[in-house]
Parts: structure tokens; C-alpha cells; sequence
């Protein structure tokens, strides 16, 4: 499992592996759709997150960053928005 497939649960508010694992037992029917046989255990989740380097995650953000950046998403392009 990969962080961009996790990446919907934080979106949505998830704080804990727990919660995301839960989410996932609660789809099992539909997780094989993207070839996930059953749903990965706490354990595995934490230790993927532990061994994933952190230039992955800077990746995925600059990418996504830039998607919304190109597609109006978060306001016009080169617009800085202020965060309080």
C-alpha cells in the first residue's frame, strides 16, 4: 500500500492507523478493485510509514501542490493565500 492510497483517510480526517484500517475492513468487498487481496493490518501501515523515506512524501506534496496551483484550485496561479 502506498501513501497516495492513504492519502484519502488523512484527507478526511483520520487520525490514527486504527482508523484508517477500520476504513479499509469496511470496503473489503471493493479493495479488490486495485488488487488488495484483504485489508493490510495496523502493524504493516506502521511499518511501511517507518521505513518510507520523508523525500517521498516532499514529492507528493510539491506535485500535488502544483496540480491545484495549475488548476485554479486554491485561488489564481501565483496568488499567495494566507493561512491564520
Amino acid at each position: 500500500m502506498t501513501a497516495p492510497r492513504l492519502l484519502p483517510y488523512h484527507l478526511a480526517g483520520a487520525d490514527s492507523l486504527r482508523e484508517i484500517v477500520n476504513g479499509l475492513s469496511c470496503c473489503n468487498g471493493k479493495l479488490v478493485h486495485p488488487g488488495i487481496k484483504e485489508p493490510p493490518r495496523r502493524s504493516t501501515l506502521s511499518y511501511a510509514n517507518n521505513h518510507r523515506k520523508a523525500e517521498l512524501f516532499e514529492e507528493l506534496f510539491w506535485r500535488l501542490s502544483d496540480h491545484f496551483r495549475s488548476t485554479n484550485f486554491m485561488g489564481s496561479p501565483g496568488v499567495i493565500i494566507e493561512v491564520a
